[in-house]
């Protein structure tokens, strides 16, 4: 293979490494990300406000004191649920495509949804507990709400009770939580402490705009071309003389 040959194979594989992250960004399901880090997935839009979303959180933190950790993952939208947005309205499915996602095994997890609920690990009282809740319209909020009280009914049907928090309702407590991996305790630094945006957002390069990383290997390989193109030339006239 002459020199040429070699850098234009370069260049279609550099090509094709460069595209796969974006990909793998776009396909990928959010909850699986945020729950590695924290106990409950907030959908982006309509956002849910700071006061029920840290009650939520602060719940879910009591229950895993008290020995009964669970994971919440609320779906306002098809945009909550990445490259399975097929999964939305079955949140039994998505209960099934996340838990594997997560690891599986005795994970306790609860899905809501406007439809209504799915999940794993729940105990033999969950249709119990959960009778009467749903289906329900609307987006964070009214969703949150409703896991706030599935959580505490489907711990107290397996036997741990825990004070629900109150909701702040001030102006502050109305204000669009955000959301952030690194929140509820997660470890700093590594995935598990990335900070997690809505689909669409910034990149997180330390600064560094996507074309420079992104094209500079691409520029540097065109200009060998270039390069190899112009000793080329110049030998093929030093041999015409």
């Amino acid at each position: 293979m002459t020199a040429r040959a070699r850098l234009l194979a370069l260049l279609v594989a550099a090509t094709a490494a460069l595209a796969a992250p974006a990909t793998a960004h776009a396909d990928g399901d959010p909850a699986s990300d945020v729950l590695l880090s924290q106990d409950v997935f907030f959908p982006y839009s309509p956002p849910t406000s700071d006061g029920t979303a840290r009650a939520l959180l602060q719940l879910t933190d009591r229950t895993r004191k008290a020995g009964w950790p669970i994971k919440v993952a609320i779906i306002a939208t098809r945009n909550d649920l990445g490259a399975v947005a097929n999964l939305f309205g079955d949140p039994q499915g998505y209960a099934n495509f996340l838990s594997s996602e997560l690891g599986g095994g005795k994970l306790r997890l609860l899905i809501v949804m406007s439809v209504g609920f799915g999940g794993q690990n729940l105990g033999k009282g969950v249709d119990t507990a959960l009778n009467g809740l749903g289906p329900i319209e609307g987006g964070g909020d009214p969703l949150a709400k409703l896991a706030l009280t599935a959580v505490a009914r489907l711990a107290a049907a397996d036997g741990v009770k825990v004070a629900v928090p109150k909701i702040d309702t001030s102006a502050a407590g109305r204000r669009p939580y955000r959301q952030n991996a690194a929140a509820h305790g997660a470890p700093s630094g590594g995935k598990l402490g990335k900070r997690v945006k809505a689909p669409g957002g910034s990149n997180d390069n330390g600064g560094i705009p996507p074309f420079v990383i992104y094209g500079l290997p691409i520029v540097l390989i065109l200009g060998a071309l270039g390069l190899l193109t112009l000793r080329d030339r110049r030998r093929a006239e030093s041999t015409d003389l």
